[in-house]
């Protein structure tokens, strides 16, 4: 049959409008997908990241990277039993029995079984490194020596592992052991009452350490969409960060390629108190895609446990690697995840209050005990020196439990020409150390944590220092 102009041009509409029919069919229209989107986050759950929680999807598939905490890295691997989580501890054991350390003496100096909260751990103790020698103000200073310290711990079909590598020994040589002690396994879903630093499958009871060191990762993807990626990093970090919005007003790429970037937001925002920005985007791929990459970051204040570097990321039209694909969800759809997700993210309880509404974390040692020099220091905190009217530096010190107490460094009485030089000899003396706070504010002041967490010390004829 011939087919005439007028004839063709009606086939070709015909089959272009079947045609757009089947993509429409397999595309659904943007009020579905904010369907779609809001029907994600109908049944949620939360998840305990570091100090902080977030709200998920119900299916939402959660991994964690390693865990750093003051200096050592806190893993878990799944599918172990007694005999299994033996045989890993015997074949570390029979592998550093083959080593010798930096000083020519056998690797393994000792292990220890130390109880946590919930499980028990092996330590072991290797690896020592000779101590290095540095120049300071023209003077030859010797530093601490080294020591790697690894811990093994096994709950129900988890294996949790620890590990602090050239830690300076003696002074730091405990840190691993003080974190196995304030460890707890828990389940994916759990979220725990008490303040911590949660790690995946792992939380550390603690409440705002002195001298902060802590960073861990999730990451999240979605059933049904794989295109989507959720990411969420917490790390103390040493000073505050240059927002957000600052780094991105300088990005050469979000310049060079304008014409591929759609702004869905772009502003400074508050999340449940913590200050920070976000810059919300859709993005034209150069094999013809579109993907959302959604950002939020809080700067943080430095060395502030409380107050650490967030970031909160969602993209969508994650394909293989270079292959990036179509977001499965419309931009309302997007942003409608976007808003229930970071509205969600909030700190988690800095404190176990108890029935009464009392603050119930007390530490195990209590406002002014008495350590000796020489005597291991039984809680961290900041401790007074008896001879704090002569001693040089006359500030309180921070000690961490397990640290040797030091002697007083005092100063001798002054020649007229060490006046003259303001080269004053001092002598060291064995003293008394007195904990006076758990935490000090900026003034130099105990905090009202320290009040509040004050328990009276039993007096009487059997006191002795610890």
């Amino acid at each position: 049959m011939k087919i005439g102009k007028r004839t063709r041009y009606t086939f070709i509409v015909v089959a272009g409008l079947f045609v757009a029919v089947l993509v429409a069919s397999k595309t659904p229209p943007q009020h579905q997908q904010s369907r779609t989107a809001q029907q994600m986050m109908q049944q949620t759950k939360t998840v305990c990241v570091g100090r902080l929680m977030v709200d998920l999807p119900a299916d939402a598939e959660v991994t964690f990277t390693d865990a750093r905490v003051d200096g050592v890295t806190i893993s878990v691997e799944a599918g172990y039993d007694a005999q299994k989580a033996a045989a890993a501890i015997a074949e570390r054991v029979s592998a550093l029995g083959g080593e010798t350390n930096e000083l020519g003496r056998p690797s393994l100096e000792k292990s220890e079984v130390v109880d946590g909260v919930n499980l028990q751990a092996t330590l072991l103790y290797s690896g020592r490194e000779k101590a290095v020698t540095r120049m300071r103000n023209g003077q030859p200073v010797t530093g601490d020596e080294g020591i790697t310290v690894e811990a093994f711990a096994l709950k129900d079909d988890l294996l949790y592992r620890f590990k602090g590598q050239s830690l300076a020994s003696p002074k730091y040589e405990q840190v691993v052991h003080d974190l196995v002690k304030n460890f707890a396994s828990r389940t994916a879903g759990s979220m725990p009452a008490e303040p911590g630093f949660c790690t995946e499958n792992g939380i550390i009871h603690s409440t705002t350490p002195p001298e902060p060191d802590e960073s861990v990762t999730m990451f999240a993807t979605l059933k049904g969409h794989p295109d989507i990626a959720i990411r969420l990093d917490t790390a103390v970090l040493d000073k505050p960060q240059e927002s957000l919005l600052a780094r991105h007003a300088k990005n050469d790429t979000a310049m060079e390629f304008a014409s591929s970037i759609k702004y869905l937001g772009k502003q400074a925002r508050t999340l449940n108190g913590i200050p920070g920005s976000e810059v919300l985007v859709r993005v034209k791929e150069s094999n013809g895609t579109s993907a959302h990459s959604f950002m939020w970051e809080s700067p943080g204040k430095g060395m502030d446990v409380l107050a650490p570097n967030i970031t909160l990321e969602l993209e969508t039209g994650k394909g293989n690697p270079g292959n990036p694909v179509n977001s499965s969800l419309s931009d309302e759809a997007a942003l409608q995840l976007w808003q229930a997700i970071s509205t969600s993210l909030r700190l988690r309880p800095t404190s176990t209050v108890n029935k009464v509404g009392n603050t119930a974390h007390v530490p195990a040692v209590p406002l002014g005990e008495l350590v000796a020099t020489g005597k291991v220091c039984p809680q961290t905190g900041y401790w007074q020196c008896s001879e704090h009217a002569t001693v040089e530096g006359a500030q309180p010190q921070f000690f961490r439990q397990g640290d040797l107490m030091p002697p007083a460094t005092l100063r001798g009485a002054p020649s007229l020409w060490q006046k003259l030089s303001g080269n004053v000899r001092t002598h060291e003396v064995a003293t008394v150390w007195t904990l006076i706070a758990y935490q000090m504010n900026p003034d130099g002041k105990p905090t009202d944590d320290n009040r509040a967490q004050q328990r009276p010390k039993a007096s009487g004829p059997d006191d002795s220092l610890t």
